[in-house]
């Protein structure tokens, strides 16, 4: 079994893919506290009916979720769905104008102020997976995406997450430079504003391990991230962790 791609609403409420019960899709769980564990996870009934739904990302607000949806016609494309407020379910997607290729379009995450949204796409080569960026514009429709060129390699690179001060970039990649420890690892790239560039691609040794990991999410203090990992120990194929760092 394999779990990835969770994203957290409040601490109380996570939302993550999984191909538990034969079928791959969307979970939702949720829990009374912080400090309390998470529910059952329950199906997000209306998503999953339409094909294969992976990679959900939120919207600080929890109000509109995107996400890749696999079908018999198609190998990827990224969806977006909104709701009224938390309690509501979320209804099946519409695909995003603009994005979507012919080829894998997956794991998309958008900033916090919704302008920008990462994701990875195999349209350059049909196969690996890189690193890909839309800009919103002024008629609230994306612009064409763009190549993340400074960190695609040769090799896949994808799961992009963006800190909620839109200055650090985390993504996984099976780049073998920077003393990569795994098959896939978490590198990062950080910036010191948001109208500024990137700097060089660094690996995040205290994430990554001799397995592959990606993340999923940070908060908005950047001080707990959630990843999926296939690290020995765990309940299934892949798993979902979290990880901390001091404030």
């Amino acid at each position: 079994m394999r779990d990835q791609g969770a994203e957290l609403i409040d601490d109380l409420t996570i939302i993550f893919g999984s191909d538990r019960n034969n079928t791959t899709g969307l979970y939702i769980a949720t829990r009374p506290s912080p400090t309390s564990p998470f529910g059952t996870p329950a199906p997000l009934t209306a998503i999953n009916a339409t094909g294969a739904a992976t990679g959900p990302a939120l919207t600080p607000d929890g109000l509109t979720l995107y996400y890749a949806l696999t079908t018999a016609q198609d190998t990827g494309d990224i969806y977006v769905t909104h709701r009224n407020s938390k309690a509501d379910p979320f209804a099946p997607g519409t695909s995003v104008t603009g994005l979507n290729s012919t080829t894998s379009d997956l794991d998309p995450f958008i900033s916090t102020d919704g302008s920008t949204l990462y994701f990875d796409s195999a349209r350059a080569t049909g196969t690996a997976l890189h690193l890909y960026v839309a800009v919103r514009q002024a008629n609230g429709s994306f612009a064409a995406p763009q190549a993340l060129t400074a960190f695609n390699t040769n090799t896949v690179d994808g799961h992009p997450v963006l800190s909620r001060d839109g200055l650090t970039l985390y993504w996984s990649s099976t780049r073998t430079d920077g003393g990569a420890q795994g098959l896939t690892d978490i590198w990062m790239a950080s910036r010191s504003s948001t109208a500024g560039d990137f700097g060089a691609p660094v690996r995040v040794p205290q994430l990554s391990s001799a397995s592959g990991e990606s993340m999923s999410w940070i908060s908005s203090d950047n001080c707990m991230v959630l990843l999926q990992s296939d690290r020995p120990g765990g309940a299934g194929a892949q798993d979902i962790y979290q990880a901390f760092r001091p404030l």
